[in-house]
């Protein structure tokens, strides 16, 4: 799906007025680093990737209860892991607030990116892989292991190399991440 630049201003100015001066900024960091990450995997769609940035902590500030309401309302299947932890239920109720308050956005890529973005997956696409390590990796972060998965992540990146290498480096930074 591509998105126009009206859209995505819209979009990111509704998600502006929903999450705090801090988590906004944030979200805008993630942004920025899929687009770094994006030209090293040009067959993805950049305004589709933006959007999932976007997108990805839309819910990250609800309280448990809006988190397990969200989830309940929309037939999202929660096991009683999922409910041990307000960091994991943000990732599954944004499909909820996603398909209702953004349909325009509801694509199957974006949601799988913020679903799996906290947690990862062994399916995940490259697409839903760049979500995920932006979100460790984006700038503002400044813990050592982040520090170091970008600096590994973004020295390993190469336009010569082929998709499947450059894909290869996002696993390893994945893995590396999940470890810390």
């Amino acid at each position: 799906m591509i998105y126009s630049e009206i859209d995505l201003f819209s979009l990111q100015n509704e998600i502006k007025s929903r999450l705090s001066s801090s988590r906004f900024t944030h979200t805008i960091g993630v942004v920025k680093m899929t687009e770094k990450l994006n030209r090293f995997f040009p067959e993805i769609e950049s305004s589709e990737l933006k959007a999932a940035a976007l997108l990805h902590d839309v819910t990250k500030e609800l309280d448990y209860n809006e988190h397990i309401s969200l989830c309940k309302s929309s037939g999202i299947k929660l096991s009683e892991e999922d409910c041990s932890s307000k960091e994991v239920l943000h990732s599954l109720s944004a499909e909820a607030v996603i398909k209702r308050d953004f349909p325009k956005f509801a694509s199957p890529k974006i949601i799988n990116a913020a679903k799996y973005h906290t947690l990862a997956s062994a399916d995940m696409t490259v697409f839903s892989k760049i979500v995920f390590i932006s979100d460790y990796i984006e700038e503002g972060r400044t813990h050592d292991s982040c520090i170091t998965a970008r600096e590994k992540l973004l020295s390993s990146l190469s336009i010569e190399k082929s998709i499947e290498e450059n894909e290869n480096a996002l696993n390893i930074a994945i893995i590396y991440s999940i470890n810390k």
